[in-house]
């Protein structure tokens, strides 16, 4: 017998009969092992199964989440963002003006000289400085892009040498946009004073010293955990077991659906809030700190503004708005880079 003819009668002999009932329903043909499984799944059993089933994948996405900022997997972040960029590329004049910056943040934000032992800090392939850790687990790493290590205009790099985009193809330079208005306006955002580089500096060690770290993958966890048992709950209110296949799924999708679109605004709330707290940290260290903060977010906008011209196949265009804004994901509801700008620059230092 063929392979398809065998399909062809497992489907009629199996599948039809269960797509029609419920699997509150006993199944009359015990040939195919998935039926089977479904029945066992309606015992006391199958349903203290499905509960450490479900505990165990929340458990899991909760330390998929939490690894990134263990300080074991920091080596590997490292090496992870250092792929497309050579750090001996920094000269030691540079790595030299760099040290007295990073020295001047912890100097002003009064870290205690266990919190300064634990800082570790390099040069990564970042469009913004990024932080992994916290002084809560005795280890920060502190990454930030390569212009942080330009000191000067004439520092800046030939942009005919500047790569855009990751696809094939991508890495051949247009010369007409390169040398258009927006490549020169790029270029010229790579330049930072000092103090917009000690702001930025300063709003990610200050999210390491404040945020509680574990939060955001405890939000993840619990929204599938919760997830599940309001599903459980459902099938137990309503007589979903006697209904088809399609309707159960149907209604697991809603749930499904309505909770993370939850987790996304749970996520977005935790993370306006201590961002905010970060940036207002940062700015109220001096006028200096305000005014580089101001200078930060706003040569920050004028890049995206540059590279939504840049950037090939107008990829650049579906990332950025024409303000310089991040293009906000379906349901997403993150404080903007403008208003962050706006809550700096109305700040009184």
């Amino acid at each position: 017998m063929s392979s398809s003819r065998i399909l062809s009668q497992l489907h009629k002999s199996n599948w039809n009969g269960y797509f029609r009932r419920g699997i509150n329903q006993k199944a009359t043909n015990y040939s195919n092992p998935i039926l089977r499984y479904y029945e066992f799944l309606q015992s006391e059993q199958g349903k203290k199964a499905l509960f450490v089933g479900a505990t165990i994948f929340s458990f899991g996405v909760f330390v998929v989440k939490l690894l990134p900022q263990a300080s074991l997997s920091q080596k590997y972040i490292q090496m992870f963002y250092q792929s497309y960029y050579s750090p001996e590329k920094v000269t030691p004049v540079t790595q030299a003006f760099g040290q007295s910056i990073i020295n001047n943040v912890v100097q002003d934000m009064g870290l205690l000289q266990r919190q300064a032992e634990s800082l570790k800090f390099f040069v990564g392939n970042f469009a913004e400085p990024a932080v992994f850790g916290s002084f809560a687990f005795g280890s920060v790493l502190v990454g930030y892009p390569p212009f942080f290590n330009i000191f000067s205009h004439e520092e800046l790099p030939d942009m005919l040498k500047v790569k855009f985009g990751m696809k094939v193809g991508d890495d051949v330079p247009e010369i007409s946009n390169i040398r258009s208005r927006e490549g020169k306006a790029f270029r010229d955002t790579l330049y930072l004073s000092d103090d917009a580089k000690k702001f930025a500096l300063a709003r990610e060690m200050n999210w390491a010293l404040d945020t509680p770290v574990f939060v955001p993958p405890a939000i993840s966890g619990l929204a599938v955990h919760i997830n599940y048992g309001v599903c459980r709950y459902f099938n137990f209110l309503l007589p979903f077991l006697s209904k088809s296949l399609g309707q159960r799924y149907g209604i697991y999708f809603t749930v499904s659906f309505f909770f993370y679109v939850l987790h996304k605004k749970a996520q977005d709330f935790f993370y306006n809030n201590r961002i905010c707290k970060a940036d207002e940290k940062a700015a109220l260290l001096g006028s200096g700190y305000r005014e580089g903060g101001v200078e930060y977010y706003d040569k920050l906008l004028r890049r995206n503004v540059s590279l939504r011209e840049l950037i090939p196949h107008a990829r650049g265009r579906r990332l950025y708005n024409l303000k310089g804004n991040p293009v906000s994901p379906l349901f997403g509801s993150r404080l903007t880079i403008s208003q962050r700008k706006r809550l700096i620059d109305e700040l009184e230092v």
